[in-house]
């Protein structure tokens, strides 16, 4: 039985034929990536907790709008915590000639702080359209 060649078989032959040629082995070459430290585990567990609570607290506000004079105050409380939260954490992907570059920054600006510098692997990034921002079609 012979088979057709298809579009997607085709374009995927034509896209991995360069990387079998130059011997890649794709991502899983790569290793498995390092555990993080326990203190960012804690820091990232408890932003998650936070915006979790945040959109569950504007979920009742857009369902019964009335309860806003007694459930604001808790909100803006959330929020500001979610924010010292996320200024406790930085995270940069980057190059490790930048990432010293900016150390020597931070060590200006900074007074107390816990830096960790990983090998991460980005399986992929795309960032999100802003709301109201128009899209090109």
């Amino acid at each position: 039985m012979v088979r057709e060649a298809t579009r997607r078989g085709v374009l995927a032959a034509v896209v991995s034929l360069p990387l079998v040629a130059t011997g890649c082995k794709g991502v899983g070459a790569l290793g498995t990536p390092p555990r993080q430290q326990p203190d960012v585990t804690v820091v990232r567990d408890a932003i998650g907790g936070e915006t979790l609570m945040i959109s569950r607290y504007n979920a009742v506000l857009a369902a019964v709008p009335a309860l806003a004079g007694s459930l604001g105050p808790l909100l803006q409380q959330h929020r500001e915590h979610l924010a010292r939260l996320r200024a406790r954490l930085i995270e940069v992907v980057d190059t490790e000639e930048h990432t010293q570059r900016l150390l020597l920054i931070l060590d200006e600006m900074v007074n107390e702080g816990m830096v960790t510098m990983e090998k991460v692997r980005v399986l992929r990034y795309a960032p999100r359209p802003r709301e109201g921002s128009a899209t090109s079609g």
